[in-house]
């Protein structure tokens, strides 16, 4: 008799030696049975292929795939397409989840038939990072109602509050709502969660906040994020380093279809500012949608 798996968790792995094995102990744990694990080594240089191996030949429910690099949105898809659980969730591989993360989740999913579930995360430092701290807070307790909304009810209202956040490993979800909706990431850009997260809620019909802290995060990797951010907020468009603008257009063009753009605006550049600037700065599809415009400034003005 075929096992009916309830959660597939799919891990992108890139050159994460380091944090691998706890990752993957904190996915093997999980209170909740019929779990499979999905790893896709995306090219990784380092050891991470041997310590993804040594766990696939330990465990039953642990898939390895490799292919060569092509990033985390890519890594991700292949998760979406291999997956045969009910739910799905993406973990990031210098990540951890708590014991009875995935079976609260799904629980909850299950008993109000929900497209997606929302929680808190804590992050970690890295013990041995040196730079600047930053205070990146996803406890979202006291911004966000524990009632069932829609996505696009949701959106609005955790605008308004701050408790707007795009990262998708705060996020649980239904396999085929993302199959049925062809909710994939866009691939080649970076900080794909601005438009993979914006696209779901703006699908979903029903979503409910938990006010729970199932995901641990690297700290380090939240730093890291910011002092690069902090370096290309100096620069200039070049024929090296342009802005994805057609990302953001994106962005502001599915808020557009829904008609929810014009009751949101000024909350997304109050609360939201820091989503913005991720997508702006950071993203890179080395397009010009906006001519003429050589700064961050003139290209936010724009929009």
């Amino acid at each position: 008799m075929d096992i009916i798996i309830k959660v597939s968790i799919v891990i992108p792995v890139y050159n994460v030696e380091k944090y691998l094995e706890e990752c993957i102990e904190s996915a093997i744990k999980q209170s909740l049975n019929d779990i499979e694990i999905i790893c896709i080594n995306d090219g990784s240089t380092d050891s991470s292929l041997e310590i993804l191996k040594k766990y696939e030949k330990k465990y039953s429910n642990i898939i390895v795939i490799s292919q060569e690099n092509k990033g985390l949105s890519a890594s991700r898809n292949v998760g979406i397409r291999k997956a045969k659980g009910k739910y799905i969730y993406f973990l990031d591989s210098d990540d951890f989840i708590d014991t009875n993360s995935m079976e609260l989740c799904y629980k909850e999913c299950e008993k109000y038939n929900l497209d997606m579930v929302t929680f808190d995360a804590i992050c970690f430092l890295d013990k041995d990072y040196v730079g600047n701290d930053i205070n990146e807070d996803y406890d979202r307790r006291d911004l966000l109602p524990k009632y069932m909304l829609t996505g696009e009810e949701f959106y609005v209202v955790s605008n308004k509050s701050g408790g707007y956040k795009a990262p998708v490993w705060l996020n649980f979800y239904n396999t085929e709502f993302i199959r049925k909706n062809k909710l994939f990431f866009v691939e080649g850009i970076y900080h794909e969660d601005e438009i993979h997260t914006c696209h779901c809620l703006l699908k979903a019909k029903k979503i409910k906040y938990i006010d729970k802290f199932n995901i641990s995060i690297s700290k380090d990797e939240c730093m890291k994020m910011f002092d690069y951010i902090k370096i290309m907020v100096t620069k200039r468009i070049d024929e090296d380093n342009q802005l994805d603008v057609l990302v953001v257009k994106r962005f502001f063009d599915l808020l557009k279809s829904k008609k929810i753009y014009f009751r949101t605006k000024i909350d997304i550049l109050k609360q939201s500012a820091c989503n913005l600037i991720r997508v702006l700065i950071c993203c890179n599809y080395r397009a010009k949608l906006y001519e003429g415009c050589t700064t961050k400034k003139e290209i936010y003005e724009t929009i």
